[in-house]
């Protein structure tokens, strides 16, 4: 179903508007970044059955753009996820912008696979809620004066 009609696609369409509106703060022509937001927005309007990631893959793959895509250093001793380093850490950070050990899993999932794979992601509604919760924190961790979004409250009872 195309976005017009989809509310769950219609959702994220206005979750990503009003994240971009709030924090896009490119003044120069980025060819790259409307290639991947043109291409992102095309992959939701083209998506037939599940886009209850969508949201989350988005997130991830934007902070490539934005500079501070998380290095990729996770292996199996890397137990949490250190927000304000952007790194895979083995053990508990000294203060408190970090995931836990489940979060750090499926942070890695995102990171590291398509979208192919991360449709079929299997993830409860509490853990999709707290990994948006998460990501956007670690957005405001990156972005100065981040603005809060309202949109995202409307994806944690729909997705």
């Amino acid at each position: 179903f195309p976005v017009t009609i989809h509310i769950a696609k219609t959702s994220l369409a206005l979750f990503i508007c009003e994240l971009l509106h709030n924090n896009l703060r490119e003044q120069h022509q980025d060819e790259s970044l409307f290639e991947f937001l043109f291409q992102s927005i095309e992959l939701l309007d083209l998506i037939d059955g599940n886009v209850a990631n969508f949201h989350l893959w988005f997130l991830l793959r934007y902070t490539q753009y934005l500079g501070f895509f998380p290095q990729n250093n996770f292996n199996e001793h890397s137990k949490y996820f250190d927000m304000r380093e952007a790194s895979y850490v083995s053990s508990l950070p000294t203060h408190p912008a970090f995931l836990d050990e489940t979060s750090t899993i499926i942070l890695s999932h995102l990171q590291n696979n398509s979208w192919e794979e991360i449709k079929i992601l299997k993830l409860t509604k509490e853990q999709r809620k707290q990994m948006l919760v998460q990501l956007l924190n670690y957005y405001a961790a990156h972005i100065e004066n981040f603005k809060a979004l309202n949109s995202h409250h409307i994806l944690e009872e729909i997705m």
